[in-house]
């Protein structure tokens, strides 16, 4: 029988862009281990001491989730698509027993997403080379997906804003051409301390692209 290895399963409000509306109660599953270490983490808890991070049963993990009322399932890490087996066996079975659960899967971006099925919203990570500070990075999630994706470039110097705003011209002029439904989502978001918001916001407005900003709400209000 499959199991995952399961940081935490908790509820919370949706602090980030994605398909959920920031502030709407969400019902968050947390994976351990990552294939990357990225400086920035602020999960990095997650991926270490794998040993004492539980294996859960498919069964089990989805009853937890299910002891919560709310129809929005968020699924992080770690990085999920690691275990992507096992995580595609726990959507079937909560889309089962709850059908009209939503679920948003939030991948770093290095990993393919084109298998994984039943998912309604992606948030794919795109890192800056001065936000990852000299540690590898490819993104690469193979195909991306139509208007229910959000690539979110995070940045840690005015120099990964530019390269930010490049990818987005890139891939909203293509996608715009390329599906009929939309166009991918595109946010930026600057790692705090690195890049100010507001010099983010004048980035966006001389770029005439429909950019959206991201900032972590959970953390400004301290919740978990």
């Amino acid at each position: 029988m499959k199991r995952l290895q399961v940081a935490e399963i908790f509820d919370s409000i949706s602090g980030e862009v994605g398909g959920f509306p920031q502030g709407s109660p969400t019902i968050f599953l947390r994976l351990a281990g990552c294939n990357l270490e990225c400086p920035f983490c602020d999960t990095a808890w997650a991926n270490k001491d794998l040993d004492s991070k539980p294996h859960m049963t498919i069964d089990h993990a989805v009853e937890i989730i299910l002891e919560y009322p709310w129809n929005q399932l968020l699924i992080t890490g770690g990085e999920p698509l690691i275990q992507r087996e096992a995580l595609q066996e726990l959507i079937f079975r909560a889309r089962g027993k709850r059908p009209k659960m939503r679920i948003q899967i939030e991948t770093n971006g290095s990993l393919p997403v084109d298998d994984v099925h039943l998912v309604d919203y992606w948030v794919v990570d795109c890192k800056g080379r001065d936000a990852m500070g000299g540690v590898p990075y490819s993104f690469n999630p193979g195909k991306i997906l139509d208007n229910n994706t959000w690539v979110k470039y995070l940045v840690g110097s005015e120099e990964d804003l530019d390269s930010a705003i490049g990818m987005a011209s890139m891939i909203l002029s293509q996608h715009s051409l390329t599906y009929t439904r939309g166009v991918v989502r595109f946010a930026i978001s600057p790692i705090i301390g690195k890049v100010a918001p507001e010099v983010v916001i004048k980035a966006i407005l001389s770029s005439s692209l429909p950019i959206t900003l991201n900032l972590q709400l959970h953390k400004f209000i301290g919740a978990r």
